[in-house]
């Protein structure tokens, strides 16, 4: 769900805009700013395991697609583990995410 079709979303009078978002989530916004305003070539280097989840969601809520393209293409790198490849399978499974049935039709 975007930010703007959200119940979520706020305008108040002196033109501040107030979100909600889980705690996990709100942990991972500086590394969300770090890769918009990171240059592309170190862009990349933001996205981690430990933030991964995070900067999806935050990717899908605010409408950024080349984040979602480079956290696919992470899980897609990161798959090369056999350990990883369970847990993104398992986190992936009963998902509606189009990227996420990519990556699974990839790893069968």
């Amino acid at each position: 769900e975007g930010l703007f079709a959200s119940s979520e979303f706020s305008e108040s009078a002196d033109n501040t805009s107030r979100i909600e978002l889980p705690a996990c989530v709100a942990e991972c916004f500086p590394d969300f700013l770090d890769y918009l305003y990171a240059p592309p070539s170190e862009c990349y280097s933001i996205i981690s395991r430990q933030n991964l989840h995070g900067l999806r969601y935050l990717a899908n809520y605010f409408l950024v697609p080349r984040l979602l393209q480079a956290s696919t293409a992470f899980i897609k790198q990161d798959m090369r583990n056999m350990v990883m490849m369970a847990t993104y399978l398992r986190m992936f499974v009963g998902s509606d995410d189009e990227d996420a049935r990519e990556i699974i039709a990839d790893a069968a």
